[in-house]
């Protein structure tokens, strides 16, 4: 049973939208470039566009672990125990998400 009644997330809403209307192609070495020097405001949004497709679209999503075969490292950078970066590979995400995450890149995430 999937998830589909989750809160409202305008930026997920808005990329699945427009999704059809994107013509560029995907290249997943450029996307996994651009999500790993995306920004931390970008890249919470990433995380919450690759978690609530996860909750919308998996049939059995168990809430507590990560989607898609995330993997969670501690942050030796920061001084809080409970901060770490999350990792994930695009090759373990569904086709769609992959282009949304792309979307993302290209009309949010501008640098």
């Amino acid at each position: 049973m999937s998830l589909t009644n989750i809160a409202c997330f305008p930026l997920y809403d808005d990329i699945l939208k427009n999704l059809d209307k994107m013509t560029s192609r995907l290249n997943k070495k450029n996307l996994a470039k651009t999500l790993n020097n995306l920004n931390d405001i970008h890249k919470d949004n990433v995380y919450l566009l690759i978690k609530i497709y996860f909750l919308k679209n998996e049939k059995v999503p168990d809430l507590f672990e990560l989607p898609y075969k995330g993997i969670s490292k501690m942050n030796d950078k920061y001084d809080n125990d409970e901060l770490c970066d999350l990792t994930f590979d695009l090759l373990n995400m569904p086709p769609k998400l992959v282009k949304m995450l792309q979307y993302f890149c290209e009309n949010y995430a501008k640098m």
